[in-house]
């Protein structure tokens, strides 16, 4: 089920219809949505008929997505009826769900490569909202410096500029380095609050230490 191009902070209604052929009543025991972010209005014992169709709606809240993704809703019933072979069957229908989903802020695609030696300049523009502020910032690790010119914050705009770079002062070379590393911004979008965006380190020698306390 395609759901098409939806904005960012759209709650995205969907509905679909499955039809039992069969000479056999079956009930719903259990429906796995993908994530929280998707409702399904079937409730568990729900009673299919034989040879009849049923009608079944449900929502997709996009915030905090962005760009194009699929997943799949997974529908479990069994037949209704005396003996314990009927009791034990189970059967599954999956429902595939597609949307492609405009953000209300564009960032970058690809992760952040911070520079040992020099800032890294990562953009972000107005996507389906017009203007924007950023409000906060924050970043996994103390040797992520980040630098943002003054009286940006929390003003509206339509472009902001945030320089990154490494500061391998603040790097342990004892601790090894695993984990992700990101930097986030706290945003006045609806569809996007909260931007949390991956960074990508140097090469050696700073791949092999971890920023100490």
């Amino acid at each position: 089920m395609d759901l098409g191009l939806v904005d960012q902070r759209e709650n995205v209604p969907f509905a679909f219809t499955i039809e039992n052929g069969s000479d056999n009543t079956y009930t719903v025991s259990e429906v796995r949505k993908p994530c929280t972010c998707t409702n399904v209005k079937l409730p568990v014992g729900t009673r299919i008929d034989p040879h009849s169709r049923f009608k079944i709606v449900g929502g997709l809240d996009s915030i905090g997505k962005r760009g194009a993704s699929s997943s799949s809703i997974l529908i479990s019933y069994r037949p209704v009826g005396e003996g314990k072979e009927s009791s034990n069957a189970e059967f599954s229908l999956p429902v595939p769900l597609f949307v492609d989903v405009r953000p209300s802020i564009e960032v970058p695609r690809e992760a952040i490569r911070l520079k040992a030696d020099g800032w890294t300049t990562v953009v972000l523009k107005s996507g389906t909202e017009p203007t924007f502020k950023i409000h906060r910032i924050a970043t996994s690790d103390p040797f992520i410096r980040y630098e943002v010119d003054d009286g940006v914050l929390g003003v509206l705009t339509d472009t902001f500029h945030i320089r990154l770079s490494l500061d391998a002062q603040r790097i342990d070379p004892s601790l090894p380095l695993d984990g992700d590393f990101w930097i986030e911004l706290e945003t006045s979008a609806m569809g996007d609050p909260s931007i949390k965006l991956p960074v990508f380190l140097p090469l050696p020698p700073f791949s092999k230490g971890r920023a100490g306390p």
